[in-house]
């Protein structure tokens, strides 16, 4: 594969307890985007929730995900693992 593609991620804490998420993959080989997404996590006690919404513009697909991520344990459960169990 013989393209040029540039990440851009920032994090942003409006609070505390609520961070936004906003990322944009630029391919600049062939001069178009390649994904965007933007989310917020909101941080509890014991665990962080995260919901995002996305968009792919390689497969033309776009969705959203939530996350449950408990605190300490370096892993957590989110929408996009669950896709396998229902048939896509």
């Amino acid at each position: 594969i013989k393209s040029t593609i540039g990440n851009f991620n920032m994090l942003y804490d409006l609070s505390r307890k609520y961070t936004l998420n906003l990322s944009q993959s630029f391919n600049f080989s062939e001069r178009r985007n390649q994904d965007s997404s933007f989310g917020v996590l909101r941080r509890f006690d014991r665990f962080v929730l995260s919901f995002s919404a996305y968009y792919d513009a390689v497969e033309d697909v776009s969705g959203l995900r939530f996350g449950i991520i408990p605190t300490g344990l370096g892993f957590g459960l989110a929408s996009d693992q669950l896709r396998g169990a229902f048939g896509e």
